[in-house]
């Protein structure tokens, strides 16, 4: 099937991205773009196509997320605004220490 060329070059400026290259320094992961990392490498599940098996990237510096767990409780404020991303990191990864999770929230916002 016919790709249009944007298609690849996203690709390509992804795997430049995510590099240690010292060539690739000047191009930053945004902090949405860093928590998918930790959500995919958590969850095992990173796409082929997103390292295509290269080596020296971001993928090869992160463990599992662990951001919670050395605390006993973790309270998130404002918790209808969690993103899918951060919900998966925040509240439903699994970790190695169960804390317990309070979410304030509000239903009508």
């Amino acid at each position: 099937t016919f790709q249009p060329p944007f298609v690849e070059y996203a690709r390509q400026l992804w795997r430049r991205l995510i590099s240690t290259d010292p060539a690739n320094a000047h191009l930053k992961l945004s902090f949405a773009e860093v928590a998918k990392c930790f959500q995919l490498k958590t969850a095992g599940d990173v796409p082929p196509w997103m390292t295509s098996n290269q080596t020296g990237t971001v993928f090869d510096r992160l463990g599992a997320f662990e951001g919670t767990s050395s605390f006993d409780v973790v309270v998130i404020d404002e918790a209808q605004d969690l993103n899918p991303t951060h919900k998966f990191l925040f509240v439903d990864a699994p970790r190695a220490r169960d804390a317990r999770r309070v979410l304030v929230g509000d239903a009508f916002q």
